[in-house]
């Protein structure tokens, strides 16, 4: 350096980092210094290496690719194509000024290259990612009401809990520290903070999970139970990771990401969100969350240093050139394997190159379609695991011995769908314990085995939530975030989040039909492995891969409340409500009380049989038989949900997700829903306002009206005004009115008349 001002300060070592990290990372900024290395001597051994001519990370910065290049054909070539898939030879020979013969030659590569191209567009539509955006949100947003901060028993001397008190109570709010699931007698709060998540004490369930995930969930099942009106917001402290180079301290918080997923969708008016925050969070990331709160525009966000990030979902097309290609040798471990999708995986690895693939799941050989599967390919072994059962798992691995290459875990059970609040904790936690203990227990036993791949399957349900499979999303949360932790150690890990596979997957049954009606149908097989292929080829570590018809899924998924998470899909906005219904459903109880009681019901009635058509894909509501119960109709967890989505948002009641089963056919969902509309209480003004109606319309009779009616008219009408009353003083006469009715008993009908006269003002 010519001055002390020109010289470069490099530090060798950092107190955040290992030494040979900070020894090279010095060594490097060395060089780009100025400084002549001997690099022989840096990094004894080493040899010089040509840069790659592209972008050899593949890492991809805000732009998005556009998934349409390349993948469509022009009209100038349109013609041409469809004569291939035709194969009308004449026509290509003319076109290309050659023989028949020559077409002949050449049509099966361009069908089978047209094919192929067809198949990459397809997977490309398929792929996605979950990525992390800044955000600008308002500062210094004011918090109003009881905030109840609820801590674990452990964390109740923690100085990050008086911190966050603190922060919050700053910004307005009446902070409450609440212990554990009891919650305090009286009022309910504004607001729900719970930092139960921070507990990873393993729970007593031996699920594999927390016990910070299984309070959560009893404390959601508390607050619901109640009238709570606000907001439930959960904290996580290192529990997921914003990009592939952030640490992982606790997976098992992770989680909890899966069952938010969920809660908003049965929940949505008093879900809030996730927050994750560093393990030790300062006062500034304490104010950044309390933006989060105040502002509530964002529903699942990440506090760092660098500001708020929020979660999306953004189209992911395979891109650049592999960083491998993935082939399958000596022994694959395939748990779960005698399932639908097993089979289909099987047959890939077999024709891929392995010479042996391994099915376990818990019924072994005696499970549907296992011995099928071992007389169609010989390379397969079925045996009987409990990958929940750590010693089951490691006698197994132990027989596999040095030849095992790949694990594929797809173990894992898909319960019938039951919202949070008739799920007991112990069944939430049934649903996770093959596959979250399955990933553990394979994950630890083989952390020291060189393998080529290790796949988790998991599922969208931890990405966009599925209403009724709370323990199924948190269980698959848990499996993205294991993946992660696995990838920071330098382990090998891919976890894709799939959609629904056709041809015997987890989906396949009376869940498929809904499955297309909200926009997610399954996927064909063929091209699902085809998927998990390109996954392993660019060595993903993490993807999600389904068929979505956002057209159809949108105003599914978005009907109850806005989902941050799809904000960077263009085809994934919703469009604009007309401004109409909207202004015709705010007042649907006020148009039902200027109504006659009779036409209340018929009303409401029709309704319910209009969202019930739209949740079931019928015609119109005429279509749905008013008497006949929901699950007969086909009604599951999954539509019970969807159809109080839709009922909420017509009503502007809080309703239930159990909706559907506390009122078990449409008639009676609508009389619940008129009692709400119009409550029971009011039931005396109603009569009293159908009296108004009727002295109204008495009142547009004059006297020459009345004089000119018929005898008859004059009778009946008579005869009705008699017959109401004695119905109406029947058994309860006091004097007052037992004298006006003996009266009325022995009055002519012009003494009738002139009785209407005096008492309701005709003239």
């Amino acid at each position: 350096a010519d001055s002390v001002d020109d010289a470069v300060t490099i530090a060798l070592q950092r107190r955040d980092r290992d030494q040979v990290t900070a020894y090279a990372t010095g060594m490097a900024q060395a060089w780009i210094s100025g400084v002549d290395l001997d690099w022989a001597a840096v990094n004894p051994g080493g040899r010089q290496v040509e840069l790659p001519t592209y972008a050899f990370q593949h890492q991809r910065y805000w732009i998005e690719p556009d998934i349409t290049a390349g993948t469509g054909t022009d009209e100038a070539d349109g013609g041409f194509w469809d004569a291939v898939d035709r194969g009308d030879t004449d026509l290509l020979a003319d076109g290309l000024g050659v023989t028949p013969g020559v077409v002949t030659e050449v049509l099966p590569g361009l069908a089978a290259w047209r094919d192929r191209q067809r198949d990459a567009a397809t997977v490309d539509d398929w792929r996605y990612r979950v990525v992390w955006r800044s955000t600008e949100l308002p500062d210094g947003g004011e918090l109003t009401g009881t905030w109840w901060l609820v801590v674990p028993a452990a964390s109740t001397g923690d100085t990050r809990v008086s911190t966050l008190a603190a922060g919050l109570a700053a910004r307005g709010a009446d902070v409450v520290t609440v212990t554990g699931t009891e919650l305090p007698a009286g009022d309910t709060p504004a607001g729900v903070l719970s930092l139960l998540a921070l507990d990873d004490t393993p729970d007593p369930t031996d699920a594999g999970l927390s016990v910070g995930v299984t309070d959560t969930v009893a404390l959601i099942q508390a607050l619901t139970a109640t009238d709570f009106a606000g907001r439930i917001w959960c904290l996580t402290a290192g529990g997921i990771a914003v990009d592939r180079f952030e640490d992982l301290p606790h997976p098992a918080q992770g989680a909890l990401w899966g069952l938010g997923t969920v809660l908003s969708l049965e929940y949505p008016h008093s879900w809030g969100g996730l927050v994750d925050l560093p393990t030790d969070w300062t006062d500034e990331h304490v104010a950044r969350l309390a933006d989060v709160l105040a502002a509530g525009a964002e529903d699942q966000v990440a506090v760092r240093t660098a500001g708020v990030l929020a979660r999306r979902l953004v189209r992911w097309p395979a891109a650049g050139n592999a960083e491998r290609r993935y082939t399958p040798t000596g022994t694959v471990l395939v748990t779960g394997g005698t399932g639908g999708i097993g089979a289909h995986l099987t047959g890939w690895l077999l024709d891929q190159g392995a010479d042996r693939v391994v099915l376990a799941s818990r019924r072994g050989p005696a499970a549907p379609g296992a011995a099928e599967l071992t007389a169609r390919h010989p390379g397969v072994e079925v045996v009987a695991l409990d990958v929940a059962d750590r010693d089951a798992v490691a006698a197994l691995l132990a027989d596999l011995g040095d030849g095992l290459t790949a694990v594929f875990h797809a173990a894992g059970v898909l319960h019938q769908e039951r919202s949070l609040p008739e799920t007991s904790v112990a069944e939430f936690a049934d649903v996770c314990r093959a596959k979250v203990l399955g990933a553990v227990h394979l994950d630890a036993l083989l952390a020291d085995r060189p393998l080529d791949a290790f796949v988790l399957f998991s599922s969208g349900a931890a990405v966009w939530g599925s209403a009724g499979q709370a323990g199924y999303a948190t269980a698959n949360a848990y499996l993205d975030a294991l993946a992660h932790r696995r990838r920071t150690r330098g382990a090998v890990a891919t976890s894709v989040a799939w959609g629904s596979w056709a041809g015997g997957g987890m989906a396949d049954g009376e869940a498929t039909a809904h499955l297309r009606r909200q926009g997610t149908p399954p996927m064909e097989p063929r091209l699902a492995v085809r998927a998990l292929r390109e996954a392993l080829d660019h060595d993903e570590s993490h993807l999600v891969v389904a068929d979505i018809d956002w057209t159809r899924f949108t105003p599914v998924y978005t009907l109850a409340r806005p989902r941050p998470l799809l904000a960077a899909l263009p085809d994934a906005q919703p469009e604009a409500e007309p401004a109409a219904p909207v202004a015709a459903t705010a007042d649907l109880a006020g148009r039902l009380a200027a109504m006659p009681s009779p036409d209340r019901l018929d009303t409401v009635l029709a309704l319910v049989r209009d969202q019930v058509a739209a949740v079931l894909g019928y015609a119109s509501g005429a279509d749905v038989d008013p008497e006949r119960a929901f699950k007969e109709a086909g009604f599951d967890s999954l539509t019970a949900v969807e159809l109080r989505n839709r009922l909420t948002t017509e009503t502007a009641l809080r309703l239930p997700a159990t909706l559907v089963f506390d009122y078990p056919t449409p008639t009676e969902l609508a009389q619940q829903l008129l009692t709400e509309l119009v409550p029971a209480d009011a039931g005396g003004v109603t009569l009293l306002d159908d009296l108004d109606r009727l002295q109204a319309a008495l009142s547009t009779l004059d006297a020459d009206a009345v004089a000119a009616l018929d005898e008859s008219t004059r009778a009946g009408v008579g005869e009705r005004l008699r017959t109401m009353l004695a119905a109406w003083t029947a058994g309860q006469r006091p004097a007052e009115v037992a004298s006006v009715t003996e009266d009325l008993d022995t009055a002519s009908d012009d003494d009738l008349f002139d009785f209407i006269d005096s008492k309701f003002g005709t003239s």
